[in-house]
C-alpha cells in the first residue's frame, strides 16, 4: 500500500533498537524506525499496540492492530492515487 499509493509509513516504538531491528526484520518491513517514550505514544493510539493514518500532519483515523480495516477498506476511503 505505502508503494502503491506514494504514503510514508514509519514504526514509532518505545522499544530499544534492537527490538525493533528483529521486529522489522521477522515481519519484512520496510520503513523508518523512530523511538519515543511509552506515555506520549499510548497517549497517541490509545492502543497498543496501534496503527495512526496521519495527512499532513493531522490524524485522520486510529486503530488497535486487531481492528485495522482491510486494505480494500482503507483504499476505497481514504487512499487515492
Amino acid at each position: 500500500a505505502a508503494e502503491q499509493f506514494n504514503i510514508r509509513t514509519v514504526l514509532l516504538t518505545s522499544n530499544a533498537a534492537q527490538e525493533a531491528d528483529v521486529f522489522s526484520k521477522n515481519k519484512k518491513l520496510f520503513m523508518e524506525v523512530f523511538y519515543a517514550d511509552a506515555v506520549p505514544l499510548k497517549s497517541m493510539v490509545r492502543a497498543n499496540p496501534g496503527v495512526l493514518l496521519l495527512k499532513n500532519g493531522v490524524i485522520v483515523n486510529k486503530w488497535h492492530y486487531h481492528t485495522l480495516p482491510s486494505f480494500d477498506d482503507l483504499s476505497a476511503k481514504y487512499f487515492s492515487k
